[in-house]
């Protein structure tokens, strides 16, 4: 039974003729460019007779080439099949439609055994077996044991999924089902959070099918043109430093793949790494205050303050800032601001506190005062008058004789 054929397609720094000579080689014999060979198990040996550089190698059916009996298998069916001995090879036929992504699951139901090494190789394939062009690759992947699962989108036409055993035997399954897609949520933030320094992203990816999934990271701040962070990675979350990204609002999205199907979260954040300002209006810091004297300080941000303590010569936190404390001496008052997105401010300012200065009272003669003013005499007049006409009232009754 044929299998591959291949052939250099392509060199850099001359002609394959010039400079690369290429056999395949399986067993006992040698194969020569675009020869076939019908082992299931080959080696492609390179020589590169003058010069360096890179070249491409495609193994592909040939046309006319014969890959036994296929297996007819449909979507949403299961299909059990057994490897008899290591190098065997079985083929699957599959026909989608419509255009959909399919779900490709195999499965070990007995016998199979894992190896510290890979014991199968996947190959799915597509197009018609023997027409004029090349059958194409589209998936490849090997591992320990033969439980694999993975996603594909195919368009509407035939496909071969060739299993080749590498070691062991056993028995295995097929089920093909339309795919489920995965789903991923940002679950680290949300709308209108705001970040400064170094946050932590954190993301929830799941597949209902177990499948392995690939994950990439993105930024933005228009939503048009994105701007890769993580790419196909398997991560959980990321460290982003937001100093080097200017204050403002970005776009974070997170997209996932099962390899067929695709599913983004994406979250709405802004940036700002400036702290608050603090100025200290009156008075001037460095001169000297008395006790009670009231402290006036402006406090401002872009973005909301949540935090606001005053300490006294290092003492207690307030949220309140009381007036210049009863003490004497050099006075600190330290002012402790933080924004909503984390940023603190400090400031320090110190005052010498004096002793109030009284004003200084003027004893006055109370007599001297009075007579000093014109109402004064005035009314001392007034009393000397009434004085005297009560002395004439009194002396003229006392002079009259009594009636007898």
């Amino acid at each position: 039974m044929t299998l591959f054929s291949g052939a250099i397609v392509s060199s850099t720094g001359g002609t394959s003729d010039e400079n690369l000579a290429y056999t395949m080689l399986s067993g006992v014999g040698y194969y020569n460019e675009n020869m076939t060979q019908s082992a299931t198990q080959f080696f492609v040996v390179v020589h590169a007779q003058t010069g360096s550089g890179s070249f491409l190698l495609d193994i592909n059916f040939g046309p006319g080439d014969t890959i036994g009996t296929a297996i007819d298998i449909s979507n949403g069916e299961t299909k059990n099949v057994t490897l008899d001995v290591t190098a065997d090879i079985v083929f699957f036929k599959f026909n989608a439609n419509p255009t959909d992504t399919y779900h490709f699951d195999l499965k070990n139901v007995g016998g199979m055994t894992t190896q510290s090494t890979n014991n199968f190789d996947l190959f799915l394939i597509n197009g018609q077996v023997g027409s004029d062009d090349y059958e194409k690759i589209l998936y490849y992947a090997a591992g320990e044991g033969i439980d694999k699962s993975f996603a594909y989108h195919c368009p509407i036409g035939q496909y071969y999924l060739v299993i080749v055993s590498n070691k062991g035997s056993g028995d295995c399954e097929l089920t093909i089902s339309t795919n489920q897609s995965p789903t991923i949520e940002i679950t680290s933030h949300e709308n209108d959070d705001y970040v400064s320094s170094t946050t932590e992203i954190t993301w929830l990816a799941t597949d209902p099918e177990n499948d392995s999934l690939s994950i990439d990271l993105e930024i933005s701040e228009d939503q048009s043109t994105w701007t890769p962070i993580l790419e196909g990675t398997l991560l959980e979350s990321y460290l982003w430093n937001t100093t080097t990204n200017d204050d403002g609002t970005y776009y974070l999205k997170v997209t996932v793949t099962d390899g067929g199907d695709t599913y983004w979260d994406q979250v709405r954040i802004i940036v700002d790494n400036t702290i608050p300002e603090i100025v200290l209006e009156s008075p001037t810091a460095g001169s000297n205050v008395t006790v009670g004297q009231v402290i006036t300080i402006e406090i401002t941000d872009d973005n909301e303050i949540v935090t606001t303590y005053y300490s006294w010569n290092d003492g207690a936190n307030e949220t309140e800032l009381s007036t210049v404390p009863d003490t004497t001496g050099l006075i600190t008052l330290d002012v402790y601001v933080c924004d909503v997105a984390g940023n603190w401010a400090h400031e320090q300012f110190s005052w010498t506190i004096v002793e109030e200065t009284s004003t200084p009272t003027t004893s006055t003669n109370f007599f001297t005062d009075i007579t000093s003013k014109w109402w004064f005499w005035v009314a001392i007049g007034a009393v000397g008058l009434v004085v005297l006409v009560i002395v004439v009232v009194v002396i003229v009754r006392s002079r009259k004789k009594p009636i007898t």
